[in-house]
């Protein structure tokens, strides 16, 4: 439900009906007063919150799974499904019935939005390794591939993040805003909610990739002792 271009007038208080009606059916909402603008600004605020947790645990698992699949195409894919599901999900929190008109224009923009996916992979990490940290730090082992897998995925977080916050502003908006307003505010709360998720994830991948590390060195150990080859014959 977008709201009419002005804040006076009959449309604007139709709107403001149409909106509280689907409010007061929420079950979210339940017993929650609505008679005013700050009561509506109040239950939105409300559903704000279970909108941000679905976008941040959204954005978290895309971060991890294209962090580990580091392929461009697979990663237009992974994308692509997490961030149609991620708005119908938005939809609904707000109890918002988008048009199929609607659905086809959001999801227009996520799809260009995805595809920026398949050329992150085109960036030369080493060079960026190199000039973030230095020589010494990019020459250790596995720096690369834990870079790149950072890269990847702390880029498409963002991606996801901010589709997130575009389609919260539409699904909550009282008032008419203008689109490339919109987008910078989306930009901005998009970018303050990456650093605890490429944070958090970077831990994940760096436990599993110790983890990974030790079991190699014991298979390997376990070769050289001769210990494998005899626990098999036993």
């Amino acid at each position: 439900m977008l709201p009419p271009e002005t804040t006076e007038g009959a449309a604007y208080d139709r709107f403001l009906v149409d909106f509280k009606k689907r409010l007061s059916r929420h079950p979210r909402l339940r017993g929650h007063a609505l008679d005013s603008t700050t009561d509506i600004e109040t239950a939105l605020q409300k559903l704000d919150k279970h909108a941000d947790d679905v976008v941040t645990s959204t954005a978290s698992a895309v971060f991890l799974s294209t962090a580990v699949l580091q392929s461009g195409r697979l990663d237009v894919l992974v994308v692509f499904a997490a961030q149609t599901r991620l708005i119908w999900q938005i939809a609904h929190v707000y109890y918002q019935r988008p048009s199929l008109r609607d659905f086809v224009q959001l999801y227009a923009n996520v799809a260009s939005t995805a595809f920026i996916a398949a050329g992150i992979e085109d960036i030369d990490v080493d060079v960026l390794v190199g000039t973030i940290f230095g020589s010494t730090v990019a020459a250790i082992p596995g720096m690369h591939l834990l870079a790149s897998s950072i890269l990847s995925g702390s880029a498409n977080a963002f991606l996801t993040l901010r589709v997130g916050m575009i389609t919260k502003e539409y699904c909550r908006c009282t008032v008419r805003v203008e689109k490339a307003g919109l987008r910078r505010a989306a930009t901005v709360k998009a970018a303050k909610l990456l650093g605890s998720i490429v944070r958090e994830g970077t831990v994940k991948l760096s436990k599993a990739a110790v983890k990974a590390s030790k079991m190699k060195l014991s298979r390997a150990f376990e070769v050289v002792t001769g210990r494998r080859g005899t626990a098999e014959t036993s």
